[in-house]
Protein backbone atom coordinates (compact mmCIF):
# COMPACT_ATOMS: atom_id res chain seq x y z
CA UNK A 1 0.00 0.00 0.00
CA UNK A 2 1.32 3.42 -0.88
CA UNK A 3 0.05 6.75 0.28
CA UNK A 4 0.94 10.35 -0.34
CA UNK A 5 2.72 10.66 3.02
CA UNK A 6 5.74 9.43 1.08
CA UNK A 7 5.61 12.53 -1.06
CA UNK A 8 6.49 15.46 1.17
CA UNK A 9 10.11 16.63 2.07
CA UNK A 10 13.38 16.70 0.37
CA UNK A 11 15.20 13.99 -1.60
CA UNK A 12 18.12 11.98 -0.29
CA UNK A 13 20.55 9.67 -2.06
CA UNK A 14 20.64 6.11 -0.73
CA UNK A 15 21.79 2.71 -1.93
CA UNK A 16 19.59 -0.38 -2.28
CA UNK A 17 20.08 -4.12 -2.10
CA UNK A 18 16.50 -5.17 -2.94
CA UNK A 19 16.14 -6.60 -6.47
CA UNK A 20 13.25 -4.99 -8.34
CA UNK A 21 12.12 -4.65 -11.94
CA UNK A 22 13.07 -1.55 -13.94
CA UNK A 23 9.54 -0.19 -13.54
CA UNK A 24 9.72 -0.66 -9.78
CA UNK A 25 13.04 1.14 -9.54
CA UNK A 26 11.67 4.01 -11.60
CA UNK A 27 8.84 4.22 -9.14
CA UNK A 28 11.07 4.16 -6.05
CA UNK A 29 13.30 6.83 -7.54
CA UNK A 30 10.31 8.96 -8.52
CA UNK A 31 9.02 8.76 -4.96
CA UNK A 32 12.41 9.88 -3.68
CA UNK A 33 12.44 12.69 -6.23
CA UNK A 34 9.17 13.98 -4.82
CA UNK A 35 10.64 13.57 -1.33
CA UNK A 36 9.56 11.80 1.82
CA UNK A 37 8.56 13.04 5.29
CA UNK A 38 11.51 12.19 7.46
CA UNK A 39 11.72 15.51 9.23
CA UNK A 40 13.32 18.76 8.22
CA UNK A 41 16.94 19.38 9.17
CA UNK A 42 17.23 21.06 12.59
CA UNK A 43 17.61 24.82 12.72
CA UNK A 44 21.25 25.81 13.14
CA UNK A 45 20.64 28.23 16.01
CA UNK A 46 21.41 26.71 19.39
CA UNK A 47 23.13 23.56 18.04
CA UNK A 48 26.77 22.69 17.87
CA UNK A 49 28.26 21.50 14.59
CA UNK A 50 28.57 17.99 16.04
CA UNK A 51 24.90 17.94 17.08
CA UNK A 52 23.86 19.04 13.61
CA UNK A 53 25.97 16.31 12.01
CA UNK A 54 24.49 13.65 14.33
CA UNK A 55 20.94 14.85 13.62
CA UNK A 56 21.58 14.76 9.87
CA UNK A 57 23.07 11.26 10.14
CA UNK A 58 20.01 10.01 12.05
CA UNK A 59 17.70 11.55 9.46
CA UNK A 60 19.55 9.83 6.62
CA UNK A 61 19.41 6.46 8.40
CA UNK A 62 15.67 6.87 8.93
CA UNK A 63 15.22 7.72 5.26
CA UNK A 64 17.19 4.67 4.16
CA UNK A 65 15.12 2.38 6.38
CA UNK A 66 11.88 3.81 5.00
CA UNK A 67 13.06 3.49 1.41
CA UNK A 68 14.15 -0.12 1.99
CA UNK A 69 10.72 -0.79 3.50
CA UNK A 70 9.02 0.67 0.43
CA UNK A 71 11.32 -1.26 -1.92
CA UNK A 72 10.54 -4.50 -0.08
CA UNK A 73 6.82 -3.82 -0.33
CA UNK A 74 7.13 -3.16 -4.06
CA UNK A 75 9.09 -6.36 -4.56
CA UNK A 76 6.47 -8.37 -2.65
CA UNK A 77 3.63 -6.87 -4.71
CA UNK A 78 5.49 -7.58 -7.95
CA UNK A 79 6.12 -11.18 -6.90
CA UNK A 80 2.47 -11.80 -5.98
CA UNK A 81 0.72 -9.94 -8.78
CA UNK A 82 3.29 -9.24 -11.52
CA UNK A 83 5.60 -6.30 -12.13
CA UNK A 84 2.93 -4.37 -14.02
CA UNK A 85 0.82 -4.23 -10.85
CA UNK A 86 3.55 -2.02 -9.38
CA UNK A 87 3.49 0.26 -12.43
CA UNK A 88 -0.29 0.53 -12.10
CA UNK A 89 0.02 1.37 -8.43
CA UNK A 90 2.55 4.09 -9.19
CA UNK A 91 0.60 5.65 -12.04
CA UNK A 92 -2.68 5.69 -10.14
CA UNK A 93 -1.13 7.37 -7.11
CA UNK A 94 0.72 10.02 -9.07
CA UNK A 95 -2.26 10.84 -11.30
CA UNK A 96 -4.57 11.04 -8.26
CA UNK A 97 -2.24 13.63 -6.78
CA UNK A 98 -2.28 15.56 -10.04
CA UNK A 99 -6.07 15.32 -10.41
CA UNK A 100 -6.81 17.82 -7.66
CA UNK A 101 -6.60 15.69 -4.51
CA UNK A 102 -7.13 17.68 -1.32
CA UNK A 103 -7.31 14.72 1.05
CA UNK A 104 -5.18 11.65 1.63
CA UNK A 105 -4.26 9.57 -1.43
CA UNK A 106 -3.64 5.85 -1.17
CA UNK A 107 -3.38 2.95 -3.64
CA UNK A 108 -3.56 -0.69 -2.59
CA UNK A 109 -3.18 -3.80 -4.74
CA UNK A 110 -5.74 -6.04 -3.04
CA UNK A 111 -5.51 -9.26 -5.07
CA UNK A 112 -8.22 -11.30 -6.77
CA UNK A 113 -11.46 -9.34 -6.62
CA UNK A 114 -14.22 -10.83 -4.44
CA UNK A 115 -16.66 -8.58 -6.32
CA UNK A 116 -15.69 -9.03 -9.99
CA UNK A 117 -14.33 -12.57 -9.64
CA UNK A 118 -10.99 -14.38 -9.42
CA UNK A 119 -9.91 -13.39 -12.95
CA UNK A 120 -9.79 -9.70 -11.97
CA UNK A 121 -7.09 -7.97 -9.94
CA UNK A 122 -8.62 -5.46 -7.55
CA UNK A 123 -6.74 -2.20 -7.05
CA UNK A 124 -8.24 0.23 -4.52
CA UNK A 125 -7.62 3.94 -4.99
CA UNK A 126 -8.41 6.52 -2.33
CA UNK A 127 -8.28 9.52 -4.64
CA UNK A 128 -8.27 12.38 -2.12
CA UNK A 129 -10.81 14.15 -4.36
CA UNK A 130 -13.78 16.02 -2.94
CA UNK A 131 -16.50 17.31 -5.26
CA UNK A 132 -19.11 20.02 -4.72
CA UNK A 133 -22.57 18.47 -4.83
CA UNK A 134 -24.03 21.75 -6.12
CA UNK A 135 -21.57 22.04 -9.02
CA UNK A 136 -21.27 18.40 -10.13
CA UNK A 137 -23.29 15.27 -10.73
CA UNK A 138 -22.41 11.63 -10.18
CA UNK A 139 -21.61 11.31 -13.89
CA UNK A 140 -19.29 14.32 -13.98
CA UNK A 141 -17.58 13.16 -10.79
CA UNK A 142 -16.91 9.68 -12.17
CA UNK A 143 -15.93 11.15 -15.54
CA UNK A 144 -13.26 13.25 -13.83
CA UNK A 145 -11.95 10.23 -11.94
CA UNK A 146 -11.74 8.23 -15.16
CA UNK A 147 -10.24 10.90 -17.41
CA UNK A 148 -7.85 12.41 -14.84
CA UNK A 149 -6.65 9.26 -13.05
CA UNK A 150 -7.56 5.98 -14.74
CA UNK A 151 -7.21 6.92 -18.42
CA UNK A 152 -3.70 8.45 -18.30
CA UNK A 153 -2.46 5.61 -16.10
CA UNK A 154 -3.79 2.90 -18.41
CA UNK A 155 -2.68 4.77 -21.52
CA UNK A 156 0.87 4.89 -20.18
CA UNK A 157 1.07 1.14 -19.60
CA UNK A 158 3.12 -0.84 -22.15
CA UNK A 159 1.71 -4.18 -20.98
CA UNK A 160 -0.66 -5.64 -18.40
CA UNK A 161 1.28 -8.60 -17.08
CA UNK A 162 -0.63 -8.92 -13.83
CA UNK A 163 -2.01 -11.84 -11.88
CA UNK A 164 -4.99 -12.01 -12.24
CA UNK A 165 -5.05 -10.53 -15.77
CA UNK A 166 -8.31 -8.56 -15.68
CA UNK A 167 -8.62 -5.38 -13.62
CA UNK A 168 -11.14 -3.98 -11.19
CA UNK A 169 -10.23 -0.41 -10.27
CA UNK A 170 -12.10 0.73 -7.17
CA UNK A 171 -12.05 4.51 -6.74
CA UNK A 172 -13.13 6.29 -3.57
CA UNK A 173 -13.84 10.01 -3.36
CA UNK A 174 -15.91 12.40 -1.28
CA UNK A 175 -18.63 14.97 -1.83
CA UNK A 176 -19.48 18.08 0.16
CA UNK A 177 -21.77 21.06 -0.24
CA UNK A 178 -19.16 23.78 -0.52
CA UNK A 179 -21.67 26.57 0.17
CA UNK A 180 -22.07 25.22 3.70
CA UNK A 181 -18.34 25.29 4.42
CA UNK A 182 -16.55 28.25 5.96
CA UNK A 183 -14.26 28.90 2.99
CA UNK A 184 -16.75 27.61 0.39
CA UNK A 185 -14.29 25.08 -0.99
CA UNK A 186 -13.30 21.45 -0.43
CA UNK A 187 -12.28 20.83 3.18
CA UNK A 188 -10.77 17.41 3.96
CA UNK A 189 -11.10 18.12 7.69
CA UNK A 190 -14.89 18.61 7.42
CA UNK A 191 -17.43 15.79 7.14
CA UNK A 192 -17.95 14.45 3.63
CA UNK A 193 -20.05 11.73 2.05
CA UNK A 194 -17.95 8.87 0.73
CA UNK A 195 -18.59 7.63 -2.78
CA UNK A 196 -17.21 4.51 -4.49
CA UNK A 197 -17.08 3.60 -8.16
CA UNK A 198 -15.89 0.28 -9.58
CA UNK A 199 -14.47 0.01 -13.09
CA UNK A 200 -14.13 -3.59 -14.28
CA UNK A 201 -11.92 -4.10 -17.33
CA UNK A 202 -11.61 -7.52 -19.05
CA UNK A 203 -8.23 -9.01 -19.90
CA UNK A 204 -8.92 -9.00 -23.64
CA UNK A 205 -9.58 -5.26 -23.69
CA UNK A 206 -6.38 -4.55 -21.74
CA UNK A 207 -4.38 -6.67 -24.17
CA UNK A 208 -5.83 -4.75 -27.11
CA UNK A 209 -5.01 -1.42 -25.44
CA UNK A 210 -1.40 -2.52 -24.87
CA UNK A 211 -1.16 -3.66 -28.50
CA UNK A 212 -2.48 -0.32 -29.74
CA UNK A 213 -5.60 -1.88 -31.26
CA UNK A 214 -7.93 0.31 -29.20
CA UNK A 215 -7.61 3.59 -27.29
CA UNK A 216 -8.67 4.36 -23.72
CA UNK A 217 -12.08 5.64 -24.85
CA UNK A 218 -12.82 2.33 -26.56
CA UNK A 219 -11.45 0.58 -23.47
CA UNK A 220 -14.02 2.41 -21.36
CA UNK A 221 -16.77 1.22 -23.69
CA UNK A 222 -15.56 -2.37 -23.18
CA UNK A 223 -15.58 -1.95 -19.39
CA UNK A 224 -18.37 -2.00 -16.84
CA UNK A 225 -18.85 0.79 -14.31
CA UNK A 226 -21.01 0.72 -11.21
CA UNK A 227 -21.40 2.57 -7.93
CA UNK A 228 -22.11 -0.53 -5.87
CA UNK A 229 -25.85 -0.38 -6.37
CA UNK A 230 -26.39 0.34 -10.06
CA UNK A 231 -24.53 0.25 -13.38
CA UNK A 232 -23.33 3.57 -14.79
CA UNK A 233 -23.59 3.86 -18.60
CA UNK A 234 -20.10 4.48 -19.95
CA UNK A 235 -21.61 6.90 -22.49
CA UNK A 236 -22.39 9.22 -19.56
CA UNK A 237 -18.67 9.50 -18.80
CA UNK A 238 -17.52 10.96 -22.09
CA UNK A 239 -16.00 14.43 -22.08
CA UNK A 240 -16.85 16.30 -25.27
Amino acid sequence: MWNADWLTARPLAVSFSVRLSKASWILVLSMIAFGMPFGAPPARAGFTEKQLEEAESDRKETTERRVHSLASELAATAKRHGTDSVSLQAGLLLHALQAGAVGACEVTVVGASPNAGPSFLEVDVITGLIFDTEASTQSTQIAHVWHAIAAPTLKGMKSFETDPRGLELVFQYGVQRFSELIEHKADPSAPSEARTVRVTIPETALAELAAGSIDVEKLLERSSVNDGSAAIPTTDLRIE
